[in-house]
């Protein structure tokens, strides 16, 4: 969930907080944008901000919502809902204290003090934190966590179907050698429960559900190279939004797993600076408050990251690997 400061601003230099819209996997405009409109609602269920149309469009289907919050803005989780004819959605964010850094992380620092961080750490020091926790996940995954629009290159394979090594979101330009592709020619798949699922092929005739390699079913190949396949949109692992907003959000054991990182490491250095006893891994826990057993400092354990439960979780999310890209 993105956050934004006390004071802060949502504008098309930094866009903190926007409208998205997606069609089959595929960005797409809104019917009427003339007609765009969002409200805010903060964390008490109050409006804080009254029906606007102080919107610019990003790019196809991504529109920023523009607005200054108060000083004295409400913390916690706004809404931003808005609305544009017969289509509608809503996207959150995070009122952070003013001052307070962002860090690029999958929690904030509100969040991490909110789980009894000590309070001689420093705002910048705890971002620092969940920035490496973050990281750490990525790797260990091998994928990122909520959308972010990007452009990358794949490698065409003399084929109808074009794998990916990543996620994606909703998908906005498709060209291959340069050459723009028409997005209503091709067909974007995610199966987020099997690995080395995610693909874009050109789409059968008839709509028909074909996926072999014969050139025979398909009006067009993915022309053969390395790295001529280039694909903008919006990519990353993300869970459903279930108020509403279709680009879904980073999922919420991430968030947790990156909370429970973030403090293991921010505890080591602690004991480290007070003198106190530096622990190894987790060996054992039967839950997360009672009967943890740390293994002898320096000692070897077989683990991610030496937390059973974050390891547990980060399981559940690894991506195998994929052949086919760069």
């Amino acid at each position: 969930m993105t956050a934004l400061a006390q004071g802060g601003a949502s504008s098309v230099a930094l866009p903190r907080v926007t409208a998205t819209w997606i069609e089959e996997g595929f960005l797409a405009d809104l019917d009427d944008v003339d007609a765009l409109e969002f409200r805010l609602v903060d964390s008490t269920g109050v409006e804080a901000l009254a029906w606007t149309d102080t919107v610019t469009e990003l790019g196809v289907g991504r529109y920023v919502l523009e607005f200054t919050l108060p000083g004295d803005a409400e913390l916690g989780v706004w809404t931003a809902e808005w609305r544009a004819g017969s289509q509608s959605g809503a996207t959150r964010f995070r009122v952070v204290l003013e001052g307070e850094p962002i860090p690029d992380a999958y929690a904030t620092v509100s969040e991490f003090r909110d789980e009894g961080v000590p309070v001689t750490f420093s705002d910048q020091r705890l971002a620092t934190a969940l920035e490496r926790a973050s990281r750490e996940i990525d790797q260990l995954t091998r994928r990122q966590f909520g959308p972010r629009f990007a452009s990358y290159s794949f490698n065409g394979t003399r084929s109808p179907i074009c794998p990916l090594d990543r996620e994606v979101v909703g998908v906005e330009l498709v060209t291959s050698d340069g050459v723009e592709l028409d997005n209503d020619s091709l067909i974007v798949t995610n199966d987020w429960y099997a690995k080395s699922a995610h693909k874009i092929e050109w789409r059968a005739p008839n709509d028909r559900d074909i996926t072999r390699y014969s050139d025979a079913f398909y009006p067009g190949t993915f022309a053969e190279g390395r790295g001529n396949i280039t694909i903008s949109g919006l990519w990353g692992y993300v869970e459903a939004a279930p108020w509403g907003d279709l680009a879904g959000q980073v999922p919420t054991l991430i968030v947790e797993a990156t909370l429970r990182l973030a403090a293991r490491r921010v505890r080591r250095s602690w004991s480290a600076t007070s003198g106190q006893q530096v622990l190894g891994p987790i060996a054992s826990e039967r839950t997360r408050e009672q009967a943890v057993t740390y293994a002898k400092s320096g000692s070897t354990v077989q683990t991610l990251t030496g937390d059973p439960e974050v390891d547990r979780i980060l399981s559940q999310y690894r991506r195998g690997f994929i052949v086919g890209v760069i």
